[in-house]
């Protein structure tokens, strides 16, 4: 008896394959018998199977009967009285669900059926799927037509009056594209899916706030790539918002346009704060304003995946202490910054790509924890400031770049400075100024890499001493593959040994600290007066004192005549302008401003220790 279910069931589905729908319903019926008969610990589910093939097989038989017509009626009837059955005996099988609101579209009682459609939106939401792939499923809402206003409106009314309970709330466009409606079911709710229609939701205050201990869903559901659910806040007046604004709460957004356009520098599309978390997965952000996404306090973090930011001003800024991991996301034309970290702020990156930034596609700088970058990918970034700039800098923390690949960047691929470590392995520099850049006191290991077709490959700039470290990479430069300048700046090398250029411009030249300390005794015999700017004081020659031409190596002896100072520092001296131009490109530009705000620094002491 307990095999005899098995084989009824199995021969039902082979006569419903073969389009035989009344013998596969004689078939079922008979099976369903037998497992009534003979119950076992799994009989529940497997009546549940039963019972939906049968209703299955009504469903076909009612197709051919002309609409409306009895005999049409009693079969969905009957379907509808299986369907029912599947969710009495397995309440937690979808399938269920989909029976009834199937057969309901095809009785038109589409409200009853709303709230099933919705329970089998919410299974995919719940389960991380993606019901676009369910093609059932898509059948089925193109049917009710992504439901009716009537209905939308009967379902939240009903749900609201559930407090304290996971809700669903289809969110529509009533006419006004005012999306103030999103707010209306949270007020009273702690859990709750907002099901939300394509459409632009435009609110000209504030946005979505989830609240303290609130857990909110919000789903947008499209049929079609050209469908677009845009939600978003605009206006010029102060006291618009956030577009969603997460405080000890939790949210989490599938399928959503985020668009931040209030022209507020203190507004983004997305506000963590207060231990708030957040989940997004296929959205996109279009913001104006500094910052789409915003993550602060200890405990707050998010976790973004397979997210657009297109033409942002600022793409994710992560600081005071919060943390966020990125996964196969695109950062694209960034007016500024892709992911900037500060603050002891920490990211986890991976899969992503960074392209067309105007300046970096990643910085951890102003006292940031670091970044784990893997398998990213870095293109035409720093377009605004060009060699200024690079496509990576860790001037902060700890920091491990792995498997990357750093193309066509106008300025420098990686930049460690300022104190921050970094490691980076395995990874591809071409088409830069300089591949890596050390300076400054960064400490760095640099470690199975290939440096191809850059102007430079790695430099190592007046780095006081601290340890850079190369193993076994490979290197094509146009100019020198490693790059020195300044004292104490040779790397450890292991395995393949590189050809190291000590800069012959420097060879007559002071490390970076002396020189600093020789600035503030020249300042201090000046005798400089307290209003005057730091632009405007002069270094005084002493007779003693022999200049060289950086760019050069000659003397003024040599030369016959006495070199002109820079403008800016007024602290280096050149023969001629040709060679001033040469040493900028090549070097002064990143030591000029150093030793004018060295110049800032020590004339503020003074003016403090005087004002004394």
């Amino acid at each position: 008896m307990e095999g005899m279910w098995k084989k009824l069931k199995q021969e039902g589905n082979s006569l419903f394959a073969s389009a035989c729908y009344e013998e596969a319903r004689k078939k079922y019926s008979e099976a369903l018998d037998c497992l009534k008969n003979s119950r076992t610990t799994d009989s529940n589910k497997e009546l549940a199977r039963l019972y939906s093939n049968r209703s299955a097989s009504y469903f076909q038989l009612s197709l051919p009967t002309p609409k409306n017509s009895k005999e049409h009626q009693d079969f969905l009837e009957l379907a509808l009285d299986d369907a029912y059955m599947v969710l009495d005996c397995d309440p937690t099988w979808e399938k269920g669900h989909f029976r009834i609101a199937k057969t309901l579209a095809g009785l038109s009682r589409i409200a009853e059926g709303i709230d099933h459609v919705t329970k089998l939106l919410t299974f995919h939401v719940d389960n991380g799927t993606s019901y676009r792939e369910d093609t059932a499923l898509v059948t089925l809402l193109q049917e009710y037509k992504y439901f009716s206003n009537k209905t939308i409106l009967e379902a939240s009314d009903a749900y609201k009056k559930a407090k304290f309970k996971k809700c669903i709330v289809v969110i529509d466009i009533d006419g006004t594209g005012d999306s103030d409606n999103f707010n209306v079911p949270m007020a009273r709710m702690t859990n709750v899916s907002l099901l939300v229609r394509p459409g632009v939701y435009t609110s000209t205050d504030q946005g979505l706030l989830v609240k303290p201990e609130q857990k909110v869903d919000i789903v947008g559901y499209t049929l079609s790539d050209e469908e677009e659910v845009i939600i978003q806040t605009k206006g010029m007046a102060p006291d618009v918002g956030n577009v969603f604004t997460v405080a000890r709460g939790e949210l989490t957004v599938r399928n959503v346009t985020i668009r931040q356009e209030s022209h507020h520098p203190e507004r983004h599309g997305l506000y963590i704060a207060q231990g708030g978390k957040c989940t997004l997965i296929d959205c996109k952000f279009c913001s104006r304003v500094s910052g789409c996404i915003a993550v602060t306090d200890p405990s707050s973090s998010v976790t973004l995946k397979k997210c657009l930011f297109n033409g942002c001003c600022g793409g994710l800024i992560v600081l005071s202490k919060a943390k966020a991991v990125v996964d196969q996301c695109q950062f694209k034309s960034t007016v500024r910054i892709g992911l900037e970290i500060r603050d002891q702020g920490f990211a986890t990156i991976k899969d992503t790509e960074f392209s067309d930034s105007g300046r970096q596609g990643i910085v951890c700088h102003a006292f940031g924890n670091g970044f784990n970058a893997t398998r990213c990918v870095f293109h035409n970034n720093s377009r605004h400031f060009g060699e200024t700039e690079a496509a990576v800098m860790a001037s902060s923390g700890k920091s491990t770049i792995t498997d990357c690949q750093l193309s066509s960047n106008k300025g420098t691929g990686i930049i460690i400075c300022s104190g921050g470590e970094c490691e980076v392995r395995d990874c591809q520099v071409t088409g830069s100024k300089v591949a890596i850049s050390v300076c400054e006191q960064g400490t760095a290991y640099i470690a199975n890499n290939k440096l191809l077709n850059n102007r430079f490959g790695i430099t190592i700039v007046y780095n006081m001493g601290k340890d850079v470290t190369l193993e076994n990479n490979t290197m094509k430069s146009g100019e020198a593959d490693v790059l020195t300048t300044g004292k104490d700046t040779e790397p450890k090398t292991i395995g393949k040994k590189h050809k190291i250029t000590k800069d012959p411009r420097r060879e007559n030249d002071k490390c970076l600290a002396e020189k600093l300390k020789l600035i503030q005794k020249q300042m201090k015999l000046n005798k400089f007066k307290k209003d005057d700017p730091p632009e405007n004081l002069r270094e005084e020659k002493h007779p003693n004192t022999v200049r060289v031409c950086p760019s050069c190596g000659l003397s003024e002896q040599s030369k016959g005549k006495e070199f002109k100072v820079c403008s800016g520092c007024r602290i280096t001296h050149y023969c001629s302008v040709d060679c001033q131009k040469k040493d900028w490109k090549l070097h002064h530009k990143d030591t000029c401003k150093l030793f004018q705000q060295c110049k800032q620094d020590f004339v503020e002491k003074e003016q403090t220790r005087d004002s004394l």
